[in-house]
């Protein structure tokens, strides 16, 4: 009897921005993939995968999601289990403020160094990002509405 594949996570954990979503794959064709955010034993009885899932959308979270995959006439799969952060800014707050920094650095303003320091709801905005080879130059901080 054939064993079904382990089903992968998509991105596989780590740091996430709030609301960010995982897809779960197989690739055993025809499998059913299951998931739960608890810690019970393999069932049925977890949520069958449909489709992307949004995870919590308050930062500064843990979560940790399982799933496995079964198939009528093979043997279910090993049970795969990945850990998302969510972090408390966006991706959109990063990457905009990235470039103004990248931006300050090509204008000679000295090397650029990040210190990320949520400071908004959901991450309206980032301080502690400064400019300077010391790091004792003026803080920038960048807001955008992300």
């Amino acid at each position: 009897m054939a064993v079904v594949a382990t089903p992968t996570f998509s991105p596989n954990g780590g740091q996430v921005a709030p609301a960010s979503t995982f897809t779960l794959a197989c690739a055993t064709v025809g499998a059913t993939i299951y998931y739960t955010y608890g810690d019970t034993a393999a069932s049925t009885s977890w949520t069958e995968y449909t489709g992307a899932v949004t995870l919590p959308s308050a930062s500064g979270s843990t979560v940790g999601v399982r799933a496995y995959a079964i198939k009528a006439g093979d043997d279910d799969s090993a049970v795969a289990s990945a850990t998302f952060y969510t972090v408390g800014y966006s991706a959109a707050v990063s990457a905009t403020a990235k470039t103004v920094l990248d931006t300050a650095s090509s204008q000679g303003l000295g090397a650029v160094t990040q210190g990320i320091n949520p400071s908004g709801a959901d991450g309206a905005s980032i301080s502690g990002w400064r400019i300077g080879a010391s790091g004792t130059n003026a803080d920038l901080k960048v807001e955008t509405n992300a």
